[in-house]
């Protein structure tokens, strides 16, 4: 059996080549007599091969009669073919089954909503987004009102409790209003278990932002059943397809800005394809339908018990966030929100932090150290200054006399002990005596002293003038010569004789 192509080339090689049965065979690798059979037809056809006889035939038509019957599994039909004396094989009566069995199409209805009646919200994964050195993945929380189709978005770097309820809650003052009820999935964030036929079960936090905003009802898709909410699902696929389609994200903030920048232009001012109007018209019939929202925003923040090391940080996100180190090593009360991380210690806030998404950064407040380096500051300091009065009785009062006088103490006894290691104790200790009874306090009276008993200054050289004229604008007092006239008279009277 040779297919169409195979049978073109042959009689394009008969025809245009020139060539024979045998060459064809031996150039297209076939039988010299089936070349010659398909060079006798002047049009390709398949040939029709009778079906094989198999075990199942005989069952056939029970089959059928099972099926219209009752909707039997292939296993359970196989059980009953079995019994009635079939010798063959599961997997033939699967195959058969699945040929002839009805394929149901499924059917949906097409529902309608009140002004003000519902709105549903769900997540949608956007790839990846670069984070410092470290790389997270994009989520973006959407939430559509089911009569208007005014769509909301905001990008996150999580999908955990706090990260959901603050989308939520922007989503909710972005539309100014609540609805009655809500429609969303079985994320669980929102729903801890859903039985079929039965109401979802809320997580507490949800159902505290619930009672909080005064929704009156929260409708929870059927397991497996996301077409239920297919106003919001047909939301993502126009976020993805419009969106995002060939756009670049750099950061979260650009994403958000430039999501803001979308809504207002193009996705609530389009005219929708289902309702085909404009959603921000059709916000404008549902905003007085809408139910005021409460005075207080909600709190969205999370509580986490959390343990500080004996480096005071806690970890949070791959990251290490710094406590006061009075509370190393203790039990804490992290309260996480999408921007910031708050630390407590029995109801007492100890440390705030801005919130990063990246990955083995060290989030780290100056102040929260200080109390522990000033420790070991004031620890050196004592050790200095036991250092110093170790030297010599006289020390105690050299170093009540440097406080009076408002001098840094601290600095002059470190410059001290610095000449103990280049001079030795001994000599230092007769320079403090020396320099207490001249009452010279300071390191330098005490350098000084060392320097002259060790004869390390230069002997005093000649005055050196570069310039004559130096010479001429010299002031030099004239002597007093009459000191020595009456000396120089009775001097010379001697020498003469003259009587006195």
């Amino acid at each position: 059996m040779i297919d169409y192509h195979t049978w073109h080339r042959i009689h394009h090689l008969h025809k245009a080549g020139g060539l024979n049965g045998t060459q064809i065979a031996r150039e297209l690798d076939l039988h010299p007599e089936t070349v010659r059979k398909w060079l006798k037809r002047d049009r390709y056809e398949r040939p029709v091969c009778a079906p094989r006889a198999t075990k199942l035939d005989p069952f056939k038509s029970s089959i059928a009669l099972m099926l219209s019957e009752h909707p039997y599994s292939a296993r359970q039909i196989f059980q009953r073919l079995v019994a009635d004396g079939y010798p063959g094989g599961y997997t033939q009566v699967k195959r058969y089954v699945r040929q002839i069995r009805p394929r149901e199409m499924p059917a949906y209805l097409d529902l309608a909503f009140a002004p003000g009646e519902c709105l549903q919200w769900d997540w949608a994964e956007c790839g990846t987004l670069s984070v410092g050195q470290t790389t997270r993945r994009l989520y973006a929380f959407l939430m559509v009102l089911c009569y208007s189709r005014m769509l909301y978005v905001e990008f996150t770097l999580r999908r955990t409790t706090e990260h959901f309820l603050t989308c939520h809650r922007h989503g909710l003052e972005a539309f100014a209003g609540v609805t009655a009820a809500v429609m969303c999935d079985n994320d669980k964030v929102a729903v801890l278990r859903h039985d079929r036929g039965c109401p979802p079960v809320l997580t507490p936090r949800y159902q505290d932002f619930i009672g909080h905003y005064g929704f009156e009802e929260v409708r929870a898709c059927n397991p497996y059943q996301a077409h239920e909410k297919g106003i919001v699902e047909n939301a993502v696929r126009y976020l993805r397809g419009n969106f995002l389609a060939g756009r670049t994200l750099t950061s979260l903030d650009q994403a958000n800005k430039a999501a803001a920048e979308w809504l207002d232009r193009v996705a609530n001012c389009r005219e929708h394809g289902k309702t085909r109007q404009r959603p921000v018209d059709m916000f404008e019939q549902e905003r007085t339908a809408l139910k005021p929202l409460p005075t207080y925003a909600y709190d969205c923040g999370v509580n986490q018990n959390v343990k500080a090391n004996s480096k005071f940080r806690v970890c949070c996100d791959g990251n290490r966030y710094s406590v006061p180190a009075a509370y190393a090593s203790r039990a804490l009360v992290m309260r996480r929100y999408p921007g910031r991380i708050l630390l407590h210690c029995e109801d007492r806030l100890i440390a705030e932090h801005c919130r990063c998404y990246d990955r083995g950064r060290d989030v780290v407040c100056p102040d929260h150290a200080k109390p522990l380096l000033e420790k070991r500051r004031r620890a050196r300091r004592q050790q200095v200054l036991e250092a110093f009065l170790t030297l010599t009785p006289a020390a105690e009062h050299y170093h009540r006399e440097l406080q009076l006088r408002e001098l840094h103490a601290l600095t002059h006894l470190r410059k001290i002990m610095a000449l103990v290691d280049l001079h030795g104790p001994e000599a230092v200790a007769q320079a403090l005596e020396d320099a207490l009874e001249f009452k010279a306090f300071g390191a330098d009276y005490i350098a000084g002293i060392l320097a002259q008993r060790k004869r390390l200054l230069p002997p005093p050289g000649p005055l050196h003038l570069p310039r004559n004229q130096d010479l001429l604008e010299l002031d030099v007092t004239p002597p007093d010569l009459n000191v020595y006239g009456d000396e120089t008279e009775g001097d010379r009277d001697d020498e003469m004789g003259v009587p006195v």
